[in-house]
């Protein structure tokens, strides 16, 4: 007599059983291990069989001796339907607990059929449930024993228990690198399946930690494809060269836990050589002829089979840095007539070198700021000032000059940044040319200078220098002219009288005082003290007199410190 047991329960009348093998493949159809599904379909009698129908504990319904249990008192519909309903629970209880031992018998032998399932699901067909009620219930393993014998034997593969696994290569030309590179992504995915072992436990497979979860068979399953090499078989048939040099490697692990969900993703960076350079090239120039000349560039050095900033990966960074002769040929080769005949020094302006060892790389970058090259071997940057004295009635301009010599060794670069120093006439010539209309008409700029200063830096192989000058006038051209006049007005004499309560007495004279005229000229800025004849003819042009008058006081203040000149002369007019 058939039997269908599950978890140590009888299942009476046994139900009908349907196994079907189903491969899990991947989208290449290579096959990822073999799912079987049991469907055990089978109807429930009122007052006969197991699970009972008058139970008082779902636990304590099934028959769990040999042969077959009695019949219930049978009794009337509502009686059978009462009994149908508590069978129905039953069987939800017993299956509500999965990876328990299920055992199929054709008799009184061994069982021919055990598997430890997982529950997909149970279904009650519909009907008026008062003589039978008929049950479907789907199960599912990843393995079974008939006869004793697992079923695993039959195919040449390991049970990996995933439901689906995906791995996929990606290669991706980086533009703008010196050479050939690329960016390598492998990425391996599987989503894991709960399975159990013949005790009921969640199976755990070789290599993983104990506890059956599910993401640790997808993880069992990636792990096994991700070495950390990049395939050449597959860079062949991808780029159709092989033996590239793969470094910068970065490794990503995802997990979903509760989806059994598992992935890896490895990232290289390729390139023939050890090394790859990422390159920029700028110039900039203003409307004063400064020139800026930058070379800037990131190296990321590559050693197989190292991860990011591994210690061979940092020594081929390092072993790409360019020299400065290097720096200056490729400057010169990149930028080629938009340097306009400017010579690049063989000793860059200034060179910065920076090391990142957690990401393997190298940073560097090369400047030349002037505005003239001499030979290349200086570089030199001036800037002028025109300034105005209110208080002093002159312009002042000055010229600022920073010379930064080339060369390797700091004996070197300060002689060569002596040649670049500029004499007097020159700097007064350089100082004009940058400020240019700046400077008024009619200005004109002594060429004597009001002072120098120079400053050297032996160790940077730097001067500093700087000169300033006054402007001169001629002719008495800067000059301020005022002219006050005290106008003829009554005579009236004050005569005071002790003792009178209303003041003094005032008596006028019947006559009136003269035209006083009174001139001031203030010149500025005068290298000598002006001519007098000058002076007289200025003032007394502008005056204009008409008619009789005579000179009253004349007076003149010089001061050859400040180049101020001060005369007054004042007039008596008849």
């Amino acid at each position: 007599m058939a039997r269908v047991i599950y978890d140590g329960k009888a299942i009476i009348p046994a139900p009908l059983v349907t196994i079907n093998k189903n491969y899990v493949k991947s989208g290449d159809g290579t096959k990822l291990g073999v799912l079987y599904n049991l469907t055990l379909t089978g109807t429930l009698l009122p007052f006969r069989g197991s699970p009972s129908g008058t139970f008082t504990s779902p636990e304590d319904a099934f028959w769990i001796l040999s042969g077959e249990p009695p019949d219930e008192t049978f009794g009337d519909n509502n009686t059978a339907f009462s009994s149908l309903v508590k069978k129905e629970e039953a069987i939800r209880d017993l299956f509500s607990d999965e990876g328990r031992l299920l055992e199929i018998y054709a008799g009184s032998s061994p069982a021919i059929i055990r598997c430890n399932p997982r529950i997909v699901s149970i279904t009650f067909a519909e009907g008026q449930w008062v003589d039978r009620k008929d049950y479907t219930i789907v199960l599912e393993a990843d393995w079974i024993f008939i006869a004793g014998l697992a079923t695993d034997v039959e195919d040449d593969l390991e049970v990996e228990l995933i439901n689906s696994g995906s791995e996929q290569w990606t290669f991706d030309e980086k533009i703008g690198l010196s050479g050939t590179v690329y960016e390598v992504s492998h990425t391996v995915t599987a989503q894991g399946i709960l399975g159990y072992d013949e005790t009921g436990i969640p199976f755990s497979g070789a290599g993983e930690t104990p506890g059956g979860e599910s993401w640790k068979h997808a993880k069992r399953w990636c792990d096994n494809r991700i070495v950390g090499v990049i395939s050449s078989d597959v860079m062949y048939s991808v780029l159709g060269i092989s033996g590239l040099v793969g470094g910068a490697y970065i490794k990503n692990t995802n997990l979903t836990n509760y989806n059994g969900d598992y992935s890896v993703i490895e990232r290289w960076v390729v390139s023939p050589s050890t090394f790859f350079i990422e390159k920029s090239f700028t110039i900039n120039k203003n409307n004063i002829g400064l020139v800026d000349v930058n070379y800037e560039g990131k190296i990321t050095g590559l050693a197989e089979g190292e991860s990011t900033g591994g210690p061979n990966a940092i020594i081929n960074a390092k072993s790409a840095i360019p020299t400065n002769a290097q720096a200056k040929s490729e400057t010169e080769a990149f930028l080629g007539a938009l340097l306009e005949g400017f010579i690049l020094g063989t000793t860059p302006t200034q060179k910065n070198i920076s090391i990142n060892n957690t990401a393997g790389t190298v940073n560097f970058s090369f400047s030349w700021s002037t505005d003239e090259f001499s030979e290349g071997e200086y570089t030199r940057t001036c800037e002028a000032n025109l300034a105005f004295d209110a208080t002093a009635g002159s312009y002042n301009l000055s010229l600022s000059c920073d010379i930064r010599g080339n060369g390797e060794t700091s004996e070197e670069r300060i002689e060569n940044a002596r040649s670049g120093v500029m004499d007097e006439t020159e700097s007064r010539d350089k100082a004009i040319e940058l400020v240019g209309d700046g400077i008024p008409s009619g200005v004109v700029i002594s060429d004597e200078f009001s002072s120098k200063t120079m400053a050297v830096n032996e160790t940077q192989g730097s001067i500093r220098f700087s000169y300033s000058w006054k402007n001169t006038v001629e002719g008495l051209e800067n000059f301020e002219l005022t002219i006050d006049t005290q106008l003829p007005h009554q005579v009236v004499a004050i005569i005071p009288i002790p003792g009178r309560v209303g003041g003094p007495i005032l008596q006028d004279m019947e006559t009136t005082t003269q035209e006083v005229v009174t001139a001031t000229l203030t010149s500025l800025n005068n290298e000598t003290k002006p001519d007098n004849a000058t002076i007289i003819g200025i003032i007394e042009d502008a005056i204009g007199f008409v008619g009789t008058w005579l000179l009253q006081d004349d007076r003149e203040n010089y001061s050859p410190t400040s180049k101020k000149y001060t005369r007054t002369r004042s007039y008596i007019v008849d």
